[in-house]
């Protein structure tokens, strides 16, 4: 829907020297995966798994192709939220076409019946308050009513030094690089080749900037999240489940990331040059 936005990236991606290095995977037969399996099978579970890979590889496909399906679904909707927007901007039923987004289906509807100002008013009035309740954070697991993270007074000094945090290690590999940290896709656009990206979370949209990256940090996440499921397609270093990384590191930081131990480290700039361990 913004063209625009696409340019930056494909600029990095062209200009990104890790690009030339992505190769399409080769699809491995049953036989080929049973083979490479570490622990001996018996018959029985040889034979069990010959039946079960390929239903599960058939899974997957599907689910890829039922995330398009939404993918596309979601975009037919927007778009035409977006053309009602205007048309009740046109008919004096709005004043914003961006505030159809803050009004419920039946709201909707009575906004255009009886142009009632109370709806429109309570429209203007969540869309003040989405930019505050957007950037709260909140747990990975919540019980009860959720409650979000409040931010405490923690001393972070004790960050301005050498120092490590560990997380879950999801995809293994030890690098050494600069910090790149990024709230929201929004600032993604600063991402340098080599950076290794350090950020709460990703989803689809952050995908195309994989390829300039050298490995990848998260404070949520687990074995499945995107970012873990990514940089494993990408070969990344990658550690998910680093509590407090986006505020103990700064961009321009030099760190190792160790992607088999799960740990981060920031370590002093000049004590070796910025490349792979």
């Amino acid at each position: 829907m913004k063209p625009k936005d696409l340019i930056p990236i494909l600029q990095n991606l062209v200009a990104s020297p890790n690009i030339l290095n992505i190769q399409s995977k080769k699809e491995l037969s049953v036989e080929e995966v049973l083979s490479k399996l570490n622990n001996p099978i018996s018959g029985s579970t040889k034979r069990l798994l010959k039946l079960i890979l390929p239903w599960s590889r058939e899974a997957v496909r599907q689910r890829e192709q039922t995330k398009s399906l939404v993918i596309k679904t979601v975009d037919w909707l927007r778009q035409t939220c977006n053309r009602l927007g205007k048309l009740m901007v046109e008919c004096g039923r709005l004043p914003d076409k961006e505030l159809i987004f803050f009004l419920t289906l039946d709201e909707i509807k009575e906004v255009i019946e009886t142009r009632r100002p109370g709806l429109v008013s309570k429209a203007m009035r969540r869309s003040r308050l989405h930019s505050k309740l957007d950037k709260l954070q909140f747990p990975e697991i919540i019980l009860g009513i959720p409650k979000a993270i409040e931010e405490d007074d923690e001393d972070v000094s004790k960050y301005s030094s050498t120092f490590s945090l560990t997380g879950i290690p999801v995809c293994q590999g030890k690098i050494k690089g600069v910090a790149r940290v990024v709230s929201n896709l929004n600032e993604a656009r600063t991402i340098q080749n080599g950076d290794i990206l350090i950020t709460h979370s990703t989803d689809i949209g952050w995908t195309p900037y994989f390829p300039m990256l050298s490995g990848v940090v998260t404070v949520l996440g687990g074995l499945i999240s995107h970012g873990a499921v990514v940089a494993r397609e990408y070969g990344l270093p990658c550690v998910v489940g680093v509590q407090k990384a986006m505020s103990a590191f700064k961009s321009g930081d030099t760190v190792i990331l160790d992607g088999t131990k799960g740990i981060i480290y920031k370590v002093n700039s000049e004590d070796s040059d910025t490349n792979e361990l």
